[in-house]
């Protein structure tokens, strides 16, 4: 359960008493460290115990900081607040998607952007999107753990299908974009089809059960005169007319 709320509320700093009963703060943190998109998360300690022992196992299970109580509020309010601007800029720094580790959402649109920029003279620009069919259903069914084990599964093929020198971004949550450069779009279309039909493939487990899901794509190549957004719009109208034709399916405009 706790895992669950921590991935659907996604929250920017975790505030953690020390005694909570059945699990203490110091394996509360720890859980919440193995994850890496919560690696960098602050995590405050807010706790009467202020022996030497307890300050390093704050410091152990990844804390930021260690706060007694009773705590004055202005000296809270000030801690946190410096966490937060800390962690929000560090945030900033961080390039790629925390759960897959491709591009995220920003990153992806400037790399792309640019590499249309540069090379669209000389070299075709072929965008894909795909997006998981029906991950909402797999998400209320089994929770978002298991629905972000399903987003990885897909990168992870989308990783061996296609060359290092692609531009490969997370920017939706679970839009996966790939932008392929020099490559016709009949051989992306082959590329796409291929993919598909390898991720219908993959067994997902979840409760002691096996079930399988499917993607769908939307492929578009970058036209004379146009411009990255309009490459953008065109490959999500793709995408959103494979899903209207049932889906599992690679929609080329």
């Amino acid at each position: 359960l706790f895992e669950e709320a921590l991935l659907t509320f996604c929250p920017d700093l975790i505030l953690l008493d020390v005694m909570m009963g059945d699990i203490n703060g110091f394996e509360l943190a720890r859980f919440v460290r193995q994850n890496e998109r919560f690696a960098a998360i602050p995590i405050l300690f807010l706790t009467t115990q202020n022996q030497l022992e307890a300050h390093i196992e704050s410091a152990r299970a990844g804390g930021d900081d260690h706060l007694i109580k009773p705590v004055n509020p202005q000296l809270l309010v000030s801690t946190i607040a410096g966490k937060l601007e800390r962690y929000r800029i560090f945030q900033k720094l961080l390039k790629n998607d925390g759960l897959t580790q491709v591009l995220n959402h920003s990153h992806f649109m400037d790399f792309a952007q640019r590499s249309c920029r540069a090379r669209a003279q000389r070299f075709t620009q072929v965008l894909t999107i795909y997006d998981i069919d029906d991950l909402k259903h797999i998400n209320e069914t089994y929770g978002f753990a298991i629905g972000d084990r399903t987003i990885v599964s897909l990168v992870q093929i989308i990783k061996k299908v296609y060359r290092h020198t692609d531009i490969i971004g997370r920017i939706g949550g679970d839009e996966i974009a790939v932008l392929d450069d020099s490559l016709p779009v009949h051989n992306a279309v082959e590329v796409s089809k291929s993919l598909i039909s390898r991720f219908a493939e993959v067994p997902h487990k979840a409760g002691g059960q096996f079930f399988k899901m499917t993607v769908s794509a939307g492929v578009t190549a970058l036209n004379p005169d146009e411009n990255f957004h309009t490459l953008v719009e065109r490959a999500n109208q793709a995408l959103a007319a494979a899903k209207q034709q049932g889906k599992n399916q690679i929609v080329q405009l």
